[in-house]
């Protein structure tokens, strides 16, 4: 019997007939949507920092020119209109003057000094806040992300242990080795090269990627993040020179995408047409400048192979009950699946390796979820080290030794979210990966 018969006659059962439905998708896409959630606050708070970046240098340019008394209304104006739009780009409170009759010299001075205290106002509402509160904002980003993704991953190991069980049971059926077609499984097992030739070799492939991005990556971005408050704790902003001494100590660490191993680079390398980016920002200035701008590692699957697992779901979603000729929706998803997979031969040895990268997978996420502790420790004792340094200031209010704080606090607060990126993202992968290869290692028993 040909494959595209035996995909026709079995069009009556779900397209993955031998795959385990009671792990159900609706995990993929909460862990996603998971992930997604906890970039996009991230992304708020770059913002945020970038914002109050423009609105201070505003600040600086009116502040000059109201102690030389070299103020005139038209450049008044225009500074507070920059202001405002990056208040309003924010959707918070733009800040409105009252309108002055005359534009004496007087006027414009005292029109000046108005607006100046103003834009001080709104930093100091909106972004003069607690150096340890800003710390701990991101922590509880990155941490409450992880409420909910201990229970999936007991879900998983408990699906893999039940079916290693059934692989134990049969594995005698397995000596002379089987086949298994990637039938309904290539939508995972792909890379950017197609179904791969050598699964076992992409499959070792792809766990050592989870296995740096879990285990490896997190813990070094830790152990920079404790380096860094090391050297804040030991510095002093009482001088520039102060100041200038601490900033060599800061721009001897490296950025999170410095931090990141090249050779998981790459555009669709891994599983599920998976890639890998460092997102750096063309910024120049000083290192400690390009640091605190040095974007995050950043994980990507295929647009293209996204639509391609979009359109058949979406065939065989409609294809539940709609006829077209001989021939229903959903039987052609069937064809269409089968007959763009490929086959793969086992040995017996090789389908209880497939188990057991179900499990790694699993304990690759869970060493991630258990550095929480020493993640929260870690950010608390950063965040502690910036609060006493600007303690150390006292009454220097030299606007460069705060911008380089607040330079040293932007490097910080990268190394806190290289804690979350790409680790959260490739968590909901890697159970993903323990999904299918459990569907995997199914199908091999069922066709021995």
């Amino acid at each position: 019997m040909n494959i595209l018969r035996m995909a026709l006659e079995s069009s009556d059962k779900p397209v993955d007939e031998t795959l385990d439905m009671s792990v159900p998708e609706g995990d993929d896409q909460w862990l996603a949507a998971n992930a997604a959630a906890v970039d996009d606050a991230f992304e708020a708070n770059e913002d945020v920092a970038i914002a109050a970046e423009a609105i201070f240098a505003y600040h600086d340019q009116l502040a000059d020119m109201v102690a030389a008394k070299k103020t005139n209304p038209v450049v008044t104006g225009l500074i507070l209109h920059g202001v405002n739009r990056e208040l309003t780009s924010l959707g918070l409170e733009a800040i409105a003057l009252p309108a002055l009759e005359s534009e004496s010299e007087l006027d414009a001075q005292k029109q000046a000094e108005l607006a100046l205290e103003g834009i001080a106002t709104s930093l100091k509402t909106y972004f003069f806040q607690d150096v340890v509160i800003h710390f701990k904002h991101w922590k509880d980003i990155v941490l409450d992300s992880f409420k909910g993704i201990g229970s999936k991953v007991s879900k998983y190991e408990q699906k893999t242990a039940e079916n290693k069980r059934e692989f134990e049971a049969k594995r005698h059926e397995l000596r002379g080795g089987t086949e298994v077609n990637l039938h309904g499984l290539w939508y995972f097992f792909t890379t950017q090269q197609g179904q791969p030739g050598n699964f076992m070799g992409a499959l070792s492939k792809d766990l050592g990627m989870s296995t740096y991005v879990l285990t490896k990556y997190p813990v070094a971005v830790i152990q920079e993040m404790e380096k860094l408050a090391q050297a804040v704790r030991s510095g002093s902003a009482k001088s520039p020179a102060s100041m200038q001494q601490l900033v060599k100590k800061v721009e001897a660490l490296k950025s999170p995408t410095e931090l990141f191993e090249s050779s998981f680079l790459g555009e669709g390398k891994f599983f599920n047409v998976t890639g890998l980016h460092k997102g750096e920002h063309a910024v120049g200035g000083s290192r400690l400048d390009q640091m605190s701008r040095h974007g995050a590692v950043t994980m990507k699957t295929s647009g293209s192979h996204k639509l391609a697992k979009g359109a058949m779901f979406a065939m065989r979603q409609v294809g539940k009950g709609v006829g077209i000729g001989p021939l229903n929706v959903k039987q052609i998803a069937n064809i269409s699946s089968v007959s763009a997979s490929e086959e793969v031969k086992l040995s017996e040895r090789d389908v209880a390796d497939v188990f057991d990268a179900a499990q790694t997978y699993c304990d690759n996420v869970k060493f991630y979820l258990g550095l929480d502790d020493k993640f929260a420790k870690a950010t608390d004792s950063l965040g502690a080290a910036m609060a006493a340094l600007a303690q150390t200031a006292g009454d220097n209010h030299d606007r460069d030794t705060a911008m380089l704080g607040e330079r040293i606090e932007a490097y910080g607060r990268t190394l806190t979210r290289a804690f979350q990126s790409p680790a959260l993202q490739e968590a909901s992968r890697s159970l993903r990966g323990s999904k299918y290869c459990n569907y995997f290692g199914l199908r091999a028993i069922f066709n021995a």
